[in-house]
């Protein structure tokens, strides 16, 4: 299992992402660290690529290993994608905003089964995971406590405002069209959501400029 290097709250000791605000189980709020660290490599698409090629997402969009409890497809996730393309660079990045080793920052899929073939240090130990898990349930938009102590105090604030959409959403596509199509309806919207307006390439979740084109970006 990749080590994860973490901050822990200082009420509770639960352990918290480097760019984390809010403690997930007391709620105490966290002093931010700064996004990029000093002496950090550029943020992707910082530099355009205009040779970059989106994927095609067919295979994924049915793979329940992607179906993050809380919203968070993983399909999206800056991780996930860069343990996908093998993208070293990536994962450096990646691994020095949220406190882990490049070689540690990846993961397959948050909903992998018991034991998970590489899963990311966070998502191993996510009390949203391991509560859905003990309940019996797939994911938050089937369970009546929504929104719970666990989104609201979600440490990371892209992250808090893509549950409080994204959880709606799939309930409502799993109402309407029956489970396994409205799972796979909702992945589809993710990778639909999660494309530069400009170019139409790929994004990961909290991107702010595409690595594609360039252009600045906002679509969390």
């Amino acid at each position: 299992m990749p080590k994860f290097i973490p901050l822990k709250c200082p009420k509770c000791g639960f352990v918290i992402p480097r760019n984390g605000d809010t403690c997930m189980t007391c709620g105490y709020k966290i002093a931010v660290v700064p996004a990029t660290p000093a002496g950090a490599p550029p943020v992707p698409g910082s530099h355009a690529n205009p040779q970059l090629k989106s994927k095609d997402h067919t295979s994924e969009v049915s793979d329940p290993r992607l179906l993050a409890p809380c919203g968070l497809y993983c399909g999206v996730c800056g991780v996930y994608i860069a343990t996908r393309d093998h993208n070293e660079k990536f994962k450096e990045i990646l691994g020095k905003l949220y406190g882990s080793k490049p070689e540690k920052t990846e993961c397959k899929g948050c909903m992998q089964g018991d034991p998970p073939e590489l899963i990311y240090g966070f998502c191993a130990i996510c009390p949203i995971r391991d509560c859905i898990k003990s309940k019996g349930f797939y994911s938050c938009h089937q369970c009546k406590d929504y929104p719970c102590k666990f989104i609201e105090n979600f440490s990371m604030p892209v992250g808090r405002k893509v549950m409080q959409r994204a959880i709606p959403e799939w309930r409502a596509l799993c109402a309407k069209l029956g489970v396994e199509k409205g799972n796979i309806a909702f992945a589809e919207a993710q990778f639909e959501r999660y494309k530069c307006p400009q170019c139409g390439y790929d994004l990961f979740r909290g991107a702010k400029r595409c690595r594609s084109c360039g252009s600045p970006v906002d679509v969390d």
